[in-house]
């Protein structure tokens, strides 16, 4: 195992335990923890941020530090789609039976669907933006990652079946408990490119090239 992947799973980790530790200090019972702000998200995505810096193999640190902040940007965007997703795909009861009335059946069931897109749409998204900066995915991270994507879901399920977690072993609580971040950060993270050797990375991991004779 390579040490940018090592990292990149390390990464994972480090944002499921910010965002449950934030979650419990919140309190888990209920529904609170729909109704205020996690920090653990954006601290989350400043740490990928900073992994996808140091192992990014793009020349110069300039070039590095745009595609970076392209990434921020893009998913900022992209986590409003996200977040509209999520709300119709779990919303139930009084609120859902208003916004059926509202909408429409087709609509609603519409957008009660979308999450079906969004999920693998995310790590095509992210391959664009690799392109965009010259780093196009092999074809075979590229399958994995949107695969991962499609799997966390279940995988995590099973995995909160196994620990018989509290609260329930659905989609929701894969969420709420923390578990699906992991495969979610590294589904994005193997699409990067590895370094090649002799490739300067400013995170202090050189490879260096023996020199001919």
């Amino acid at each position: 195992m390579t040490r940018q992947l090592k990292l990149l799973i390390g990464t994972g980790i480090a944002a499921a335990i910010l965002w449950r530790v934030e979650l419990e200090l919140h309190g888990w019972d209920g529904l609170i923890w729909i109704g205020y702000f996690h920090w653990a998200i954006p601290v989350g995505a400043v740490l990928f941020l900073g992994w996808l810096f140091s192992f990014s193999p793009i020349v110069g640190k300039i070039r590095r530090g745009a595609f970076v902040l392209t990434t921020a940007i893009v998913s900022i965007i992209w986590f409003q789609v996200v977040m509209f997703a999520l709300y119709y795909h779990f919303n139930t009861g009084p609120s859902a039976f208003v916004e059926v009335l509202s909408l429409g059946d087709k609509t609603y069931t519409l957008y009660a669907n979308t999450i079906h897109a969004v999920v693998p749409a995310t790590p095509l998204i992210f391959a664009g933006l690799l392109c965009v900066f010259g780093l196009t995915p092999k074809a075979k991270d590229l399958t994995l990652g949107v695969l991962v994507y499609i799997l966390a879901c279940p995988v995590s399920i099973v995995i909160l079946a196994v620990l018989d977690h509290r609260g329930g072993v659905d989609a929701i609580h894969t969420i709420k408990s923390g578990v699906i971040i992991p495969f979610l950060v590294i589904g994005l993270g193997i699409l990067v490119p590895k370094k090649e050797k002799g490739q300067h990375s400013p995170a202090g991991d050189v490879l260096k090239t023996a020199p001919e004779e």
